[in-house]
């Protein structure tokens, strides 16, 4: 099918279903919070609805702009729709959950409906600075687990040493009663390396475990152009650990769809970006669009693919204390701003952009996930 008739093709039927389905939600509350029952999109026109799924499958492998939505699916007793994960927008092309382990029956099917009926694409992230976070904080929490077992066991210690020294045991010594080598033998970290290499193993199972679509590769990294060798060789090492196997998975698994998330100029080694969907660089703290120019600007190296790039925006938070979040500057809200700037004309593909927190846009005024639609009609404006 062409591009030109595939337009033609979708549009009226995107337009129609859009227009049933914010009128076929099987619970609507009025204000006198009386549920009010009305039929369901498949049960309005199902012949008409079908037409749809298949068009918007058509569109999802057409040439567009994707769009990336951060789904927090850490709430499992679901009393509200924005916790579901169907009930994102249909033109949302990959939804990435924040909490990937421990899904229960109703999320499993969500995800199976959203893929089969929807071709949505179903990813969560594995992010070498997300282990190192984790392994930072066991340390920190052994640590002091370790203190303040020292601390008890050197109290009993000297209690135990003025019973002796009572009883009559001058030459009684506080190390007779206090170990601290067998003490230390409870509170051994591993190595970052032992602990990124369990960790990696337990996170790469996740896929095949749930049937996920594929992973997100996170790697921030840093420059190398300063360090000095030791230091390199370190990177270097961690680095190849990491992505090893990273891409050892990918081998079992070449059905699954990878992605990068985070600074690509930061890799030594930058074969994983060839075979990448996409390349997510974050802009969601940006505060105006010479901040994202600038940190898709510096992404760019040799070696690095500049047809794939994703920027993302988040959506402005519920919380009063929040206020800044979700917004440039100058008070605009930020996935809008983003959205058109990646529209812009430059040396590079901008090939999509994401939104993080997108539950919280299903309370976005006038009407249910309103940002994340915004965005999307604004990057293929041949939907609307």
């Amino acid at each position: 099918m062409n591009k030109r008739h595939f337009k033609k093709s979708i549009i009226p039927l995107l337009g129609l279903c859009a227009t049933l389905s914010f009128s076929a939600c099987t619970e609507w509350t009025d204000v006198d919070n009386k549920v009010v029952e009305y039929p369901a999109i498949t049960e309005q026109n199902p012949e008409l609805y079908a037409q749809y799924l298949t068009k918007l499958k058509e569109y999802k492998e057409s040439e567009h702009k994707a769009m990336y939505v951060w789904f927090d699916n850490s709430i499992k007793d679901a009393t509200h729709r924005s916790h579901h994960i169907n009930n994102v927008p249909d033109s949302v092309d990959v939804v990435v959950l924040n909490s990937p382990d421990s899904l229960i029956s109703r999320e499993l099917e969500e995800m199976q409906e959203l893929r089969d009926d929807k071709g949505t694409k179903i990813v969560y992230s594995i992010s070498l600075e997300s282990i190192k976070a984790d392994h930072n904080a066991l340390i920190e929490e052994t640590e002091e687990a370790k203190d303040l077992a020292i601390e008890e066991a050197t109290k009993k210690a000297e209690a135990d040493l003025n019973a002796a020294k009572e009883a009559g045991n001058e030459n009684a010594k506080l190390e007779d009663f206090l170990n601290l080598e067998e003490i230390e033998k409870d509170f051994i970290i591993p190595e970052f390396e032992d602990f990124l290499t369990e960790a990696l193993q337990d996170q790469i199972k996740i896929a095949n475990k749930y049937n996920y679509d594929g992973i997100i590769v996170g790697y921030v990294g840093k420059g190398t152009l300063h360090m000095f060798p030791d230091e390199k060789k370190k990177y270097t090492e961690t680095e190849n650990l990491f992505l090893g196997l990273i891409n050892s998975w990918i081998e079992r698994n070449p059905e699954k769809m990878v992605i990068f998330e985070g600074k690509p100029q930061n890799l030594i080694n930058k074969d994983i970006l060839q075979i990448s969907k996409h390349i997510i660089i974050s802009t969601h703290t940006a505060s105006n669009s010479a901040n994202i120019t600038f940190e898709v600007g510096t992404a760019i190296a040799e070696g690095i693919p500049v047809d794939r790039f994703i920027v993302t925006a988040q959506v402005p938070s519920l919380d009063p204390n929040k206020e800044e979040a979700g917004k440039w500057a100058n008070g605009t809200l930020a996935i809008p701003s983003t959205a058109t700037w990646a529209t812009g004309k430059f040396t590079y593909t901008i090939a999509g952009m994401g939104i993080l927190d997108v539950n919280t846009d299903y309370f976005t005024q006038p009407s249910i996930y309103t940002l994340t639609r915004e965005a999307i009609n604004t990057l293929n404006p041949s939907l609307k």
